[in-house]
């Protein structure tokens, strides 16, 4: 009986033991993955592109914040530095200051558009009631009988212009395309409706089009990258897996410009941000031509 009640506490402990190691392995690829855009946020700082820095930081902090939350006690003092990193750099790098001495931007000159087309919207459907307003208050019950088709009718063109979430796009459009009319952002990835079938012929039901693990609003708005294409570059590795997790530029195939393409140097296990590796005066990729171990700096001693 004793025997039996050991090995079950063996086993729980094992249990245990277990889930709290996959736990404290996932907290340190968040933590991984955090870095990695505070690194992405710095070179486009130096870059002089703090509105994607900004971006960046504030996704890094988001991250941090949860491991803070979920892991108090990991690596207390490191994630609270990293935090206060972001924290200040956000500060400096905030899009509204950044924003105040230029002109108007895409942004709002699309709000004004709207804005534009709503009120001559309103417009056109004021004058479309009150006809109809003055056609029953003038006729008599069988004029008014005899007016009702062109009622309808009227009463269908005013329909027809209707926008009730003022994305853009009238609610008889986003029927055919199988948006919801009382919601600007159907698939919420941060690109209204309209900015999605009119300007970057994106889905607007699916937050990443091209499933490259990406949302759209992401690839036009920070990454540059092709909404409607999962390998922007062509280099064979996805443009999410550039940025999150390579942390190569996915514009550009061949990020430290050593002859081997970004896929290449995954494939052979060089740095994708150093031509030369292992540091020999031979770069990855006259190695990888010579039939050379790109990682040995000294090849031929193995022989």
């Amino acid at each position: 009986m004793k025997m039996s009640v050991s090995c079950c506490g063996l086993i729980a402990l094992l249990v245990l033991s277990s889930v709290s190691l996959s736990r404290a392995e996932e907290v340190k690829i968040k933590y991984s993955g955090a870095t990695r855009l505070m690194g992405v946020a710095a070179k486009a700082k130096y870059e002089g592109k703090d509105e994607i820095a900004w971006g960046e930081y504030a996704r890094a902090y988001d991250i941090l914040a949860g491991i803070r939350k979920e892991r108090p006690n990991w690596k207390t003092r490191t994630v609270a530095f990293s935090m206060e990193r972001c924290r200040q750099e956000m500060d400096v790098l905030e899009p509204a200051s950044v924003a105040a001495n230029r002109e108007i931007t895409d942004g709002q000159l699309r709000s004004l558009e709207l804005l534009s087309r709503a009120a001559s919207q309103n417009k056109r459907m004021a004058g479309i009631i009150n006809n109809i307003r003055k056609r029953l208050d003038s006729a008599s019950r069988g004029q008014a009988a005899a007016a009702l088709p062109e009622v309808k009718e009227e009463t269908g063109a005013a329909d027809a212009y209707k926008d009730t979430d003022g994305d853009g796009l009238t609610d008889e459009e986003e029927k055919s395309l199988g948006t919801d009319p009382l919601l600007s952002d159907t698939d919420g990835d941060g690109l209204s409706d309209f900015e999605e079938v009119r300007k970057y012929g994106t889905s607007p039901i699916v937050a990443d089009t091209d499933k490259d693990d990406l949302t759209d609003y992401f690839e036009v708005s920070t990454s540059n990258t092709n909404p409607l294409k999962s390998d922007t570059d062509g280099d064979g590795l996805t443009d999410g897996f550039e940025v999150t997790t390579f942390n190569t530029n996915p514009l550009n195939p061949d990020t430290d410009s050593d002859g081997l393409n970004d896929g290449e140097e995954r494939d052979h296990g060089t740095d994708p941000h150093d031509h030369d590796t292992d540091h020999d005066g031979d770069s990855d990729f006259e190695e990888v031509q010579a039939g050379w171990d790109p990682l040995d700096p000294k090849p031929w001693e193995d022989d």
